[in-house]
């Protein structure tokens, strides 16, 4: 996943109002949250918090530097749909009626590599006919702490004859236990094996067994330039508009986004349409290179054709590294899945925000605190925790072995505490 301030002697809270609309909503009586009274802050802090909040629309409304983006701006573009939708003997009934082909466990030697361009550019259609035989659509079925499903529909991009597959992480919920089938462009299914998953970068690499396919051809993306046609391929609403082609300009490169870049990483801005469903597929040059992968947009009222892929030539060796070992070298974890608490929990009590606990692993860097299921951490390293991004941010300024605070909201016992954890390495 995922400055050192001083920590405060208590927690900074605040009661929110608005409710953001992707947040999950609270399981109520007799469900997975309980929901002691809500704790009344004090007057001095709820002030403090205001004028924060006020500083924040000051700058957002009055940066001429750049577009400042909030989590609730930024949408990720995959497809969910509510298992619900599906028949219930049948989980993958939004599938074609064809058989699913299994997993047989077989390695890969692949390694991505990067050409320059050649040849004389194509016209869109052209650029269509040669990479769309290499884009895939996969569909994941995700299972929440409660049991629930869900599924979700993107796209994906062959890199290999063998069935080496490059997506997003979150188009399988960053998680490596999601169900994933793919669906390849003569419509022949497979179980997919999810090699790894970067959450940093939003990167994840799958395999398929099967032999003789077309890879995507991947291009550089320091040969972009601004105002250079570009087109995108995606399942556009998940499989109901598989094999779109849309097109643009590249809008802008080695574009940072506030609050999603704490990675290092820089992306390809573009005007093409990503629409849900495109998540993870290809953005092409017009030689019929791959040189992004389509990754977000901005959805705020008044944005339009703002769109971001990250960049294939700046993330190959990290690409290279899920294929082969399935993690990144060097990167630190917590041992952790967690969820963003709703507006309501967070009101309970009295946080500004935080991330549930979901699952903690054997080998979690919490491994002894006596910290459980359920919690809420809301404060890491000295930093507010409101989102994952806030907690990558962190991660991404430490090493294996280093030492952090973590502050933590214990709802059965109604009180807060703080815990010494030392960070992992990843793998």
């Amino acid at each position: 996943m995922t400055d050192q301030q001083q920590y405060p002697e208590s927690p900074n809270r605040w009661t929110p109002e608005g409710a953001p609309p992707d947040f999950p909503a609270p399981a109520g009586p007799g469900g997975y949250f309980p929901y002691p009274p809500p704790r009344k802050p004090p007057l001095r802090r709820s002030v403090k918090a205001l004028i924060a909040v006020l500083v924040v629309l000051v700058v957002a409304f009055g940066s001429a530097t750049g577009v400042l983006l909030t989590r609730e701006q930024l949408e990720r573009p995959v497809e969910r749909r509510p298992a619900s939708s599906a028949s219930s003997e049948n989980p993958w009934s939004m599938l074609p009626s064809q058989e699913i082909l299994p997993y047989k466990g077989e390695k890969t030697d692949f390694t991505l590599s990067i050409q320059k361009k050649s040849g004389t550019p194509l016209a869109a259609d052209a650029v269509f006919t040669k990479v769309c035989p290499s884009v895939v659509g996969i569909v994941a079925r995700l299972t929440d702490s409660d049991g629930e499903q869900s599924n979700s529909q993107a796209t994906g991009i062959l890199a290999s004859t063998d069935g080496v597959i490059l997506t997003n992480a979150h188009v399988v919920a960053d998680s490596t236990e999601a169900e994933v089938v793919v669906i390849l462009h003569d419509k022949r299914q497979f179980k997919a094996h999810i090699l790894g998953i970067d959450r940093t970068t939003d990167l994840a690499a799958l395999k398929i067994s099967a032999t003789g396919l077309t890879p995507a051809q991947f291009g550089d993306a320091a040969e972009l330039k601004v105002g250079e046609s570009v087109v995108a391929i995606g399942n556009a609403d998940g499989l109901n508009y598989a094999d779109s082609l849309t097109g643009g300009l590249v809008s802008a490169l080695d574009r940072p986004i506030a609050g999603h870049s704490g990675n290092g990483m820089t992306y390809i801005q573009t005007d093409a349409a990503i629409n849900p469903g495109n998540s993870g597929g290809p953005l092409c040059n017009l030689y019929g290179q791959v040189v992004g992968i389509n990754s977000s947009k901005i959805v705020t009222s008044g944005y339009e054709g703002i769109g971001f892929s990250i960049p294939v030539s700046k993330s190959v060796d990290i690409l290279n590294q899920l294929i082969r070992t399935g993690h990144v070298q060097g990167r630190v974890k917590l041992g952790i899945t967690c969820r963003p608490i709703s507006t309501y929990q967070a009101a309970a009590y009295g946080l500004q925000g935080g991330m549930e606990l979901v699952s903690i692993a054997e080998d979690s860097a919490f491994e002894g605190t006596g910290v459980q299921k359920g919690d809420i951490l809301y404060q890491l390293d000295g930093n507010p925790v409101t989102s994952i991004d806030d907690v990558d941010a962190v991660l991404q300024r430490h090493k294996p072995g280093d030492t952090v605070k973590a502050a933590l909201y214990m709802p059965g016992q109604k009180r807060d505490r703080t815990v010494t954890i030392t960070l992992k390495a990843e793998g």
